[in-house]
């Protein structure tokens, strides 16, 4: 019984300090507005994270842009890639006429007070 007592509150031990450095390595994740104002700072400009040079940062760019690993084509080059669904959606937006409202059959052709007289 004593072993297993000993071996017990070794066991405790070891979950707190496992507990303390996870809870020193979890990063800050900030409110919703900075997260929403982050995620659209990279969707305007992902090329801004990529030109920063670090490596890891590289690679989220490419995991965060294509759904898919780039293929390479040694006569042709890269391949046309998969994108993520909001390069999709911004990409349909760009492509899109915006009009604010037909010019007809959205209001009546005749005044409704021209029909009553």
């Amino acid at each position: 019984i004593a072993a297993y007592e000993k071996r017990i509150a070794a066991l405790e031990r070891s979950k707190l300090v496992l507990d303390e450095k996870r809870a020193q390595t979890i990063p800050r994740q900030g409110t919703f507005e900075e997260l929403f104002e982050r995620a659209f700072a990279f969707l305007a400009s992902p090329s801004k994270i990529w030109a920063s040079g670090k490596l890891e940062h590289q690679k989220l760019v490419l995991r965060l842009t294509f759904s898919e690993h780039l293929v390479y084509c040694p006569i042709e080059g890269f391949r046309t890639p998969k994108t993520t669904l909001p390069f999709k959606v911004l990409g349909e937006l760009k492509g899109r006429k915006s009009v604010m409202a037909e010019t007809e059959g959205f209001e009546p052709s005749v005044p409704f007070w021209g029909t009553l007289i």
